[in-house]
């Protein structure tokens, strides 16, 4: 039996995700049985989270995703593709309404487009974190909607987490703990 560690931190984007595939490639095996992600992250682009998540339960092995501190925005969702999902007890999660960045000169046609892409990454996000936790995707868009902060103890209220866990302490770091 062999478990798998991988920090997941930053912007999920291209590059990073591209990262984290080709290293999933080279620690993923049949003797893999449990991936551990730890992650950090103030989030990203909604479509690119979902692929990853969508690739995470796809895994042969056990995923748990840890919330080392903040789990933000995009972030979510990777965070919920874990079949156990641990929060550290100061960590949060930040959650606000489906984004672009709009950059140039764009005609209303364009414009338009941009609002349907949103739309569209704001139904797929809700309809995600309805499957793989105890809330509606209605409420979900209220959260999202009240730009919502999350503590740990009321992410494991609502389905989010399955536990808070500290990862120093489960993988046995000694004096990491407290920096955590």
């Amino acid at each position: 039996m062999r478990d798998a560690v991988y920090t997941l931190s930053g912007r999920i984007d291209s590059p990073t995700v591209q990262r984290f595939v080709e290293t999933l490639q080279k620690q993923i095996d049949d003797s893999c049985e449990r991936l551990h992600i730890l992650i950090n992250s103030q989030g990203g682009n909604v479509s690119i989270a979902l692929a990853l998540a969508h690739l995470i339960k796809s895994l042969p092995c056990k995923v748990i995703t840890y919330n080392i501190s903040n789990v933000d925005s995009a972030a979510l969702i990777v965070f919920v593709a874990g079949e156990e999902r641990k929060c550290a007890r100061a960590g949060t999660f930040y959650l606000h309404p489906v984004s672009i960045e709009v950059s140039g000169v764009k005609t209303a046609k364009e414009l338009r487009a941009m609002a349907d892409v949103v739309d569209s990454d704001a139904r797929r996000l809700m309809e995600f974190m309805q499957t793989r936790t105890s809330i509606s995707s209605k409420v979900w868009l209220e959260k999202m909607d009240a730009c919502e902060s999350i503590s740990a103890t009321d992410a494991v209220k609502i389905g989010l987490a399955t536990e808070i866990a500290e990862p120093a302490i489960e993988f046995g770091w000694q004096g990491v703990g407290a920096a955590i």
